[in-house]
């Protein structure tokens, strides 16, 4: 089966919890998901450093704030090649390719909501590995307290 994944931080778990599906971006009318297995540089914060300005690294977004990551199975018909769903030329996605050091030939859009139940689990980076919750059983999503304790070894999951 192929995967795509729907990358995050551990700071928005809880609203996507309480919506109870991945949204669609106010905007960006879209909801943003990735092929790429190991990490989606997109995502990433930018911050001021010594009069210039940087993104974050996985580790540092991941020390800053955790990261996490929604498995879904990959759907040719519901989820549309970044080129083909929204307004801006390939040119323009490209040259992100050099700010996040991504690759936009992996990013996909959906222009709906995605219920929770169409995940396949949710996932946290320890640092290492991502480590996977199951969606509903036998544990619900956590919310961004609870994988911050198992990220600082206070908490297990089964």
């Amino acid at each position: 089966m192929e995967l795509i994944y729907h990358y995050t931080t551990v700071d928005i778990v809880s609203k996507i919890n309480e919506a109870g599906e991945l949204r669609v971006s106010g905007h960006t009318g879209a909801l943003w998901l990735s092929k790429n297995r190991i990490w989606e540089n997109s995502i990433s914060y930018m911050i001021s450093e010594s009069g210039g300005r940087r993104f974050l690294s996985k580790q540092e977004l991941h020390n800053l704030i955790g990261l996490v990551r929604y498995v879904l199975p990959f759907d040719p018909h519901r989820f549309l090649s970044v080129f083909k769903s929204m307004q801006y030329s390939p040119e323009f996605y490209y040259d992100m390719r050099k700010d996040f050091h991504a690759n936009p030939d992996e990013w996909f859009t959906c222009k709906q909501n995605i219920p929770l139940k169409k995940c396949i689990c949710c996932q946290f980076w320890t640092g290492r590995a991502w480590r996977t919750i199951s969606v509903y059983n036998p544990h619900p999503i956590l919310d961004d307290r609870a994988i911050f304790k198992i990220l600082d070894g206070e908490q297990e999951v089964n």
